[in-house]
């Protein structure tokens, strides 16, 4: 079984990693390992430590 991983970026909101993530999804000899940021404001990304 192939992996892929994908990394959705900050502050992104593009459909193609979404169709992707769902191709991927489909096929049975491969699995998708994802990571998201989710979405942070300007300060919150200032602020992070």
């Amino acid at each position: 079984m192939k992996k892929i991983i994908t990394v959705h970026g900050m502050r992104a909101e593009n459909q193609w990693y979404y169709a992707l993530k769902n191709l991927i999804g489909k096929r049975p000899n491969m699995e998708d390992i994802n990571f998201e940021y989710g979405y942070f404001t300007l300060f919150q990304f200032l602020s992070i430590r």
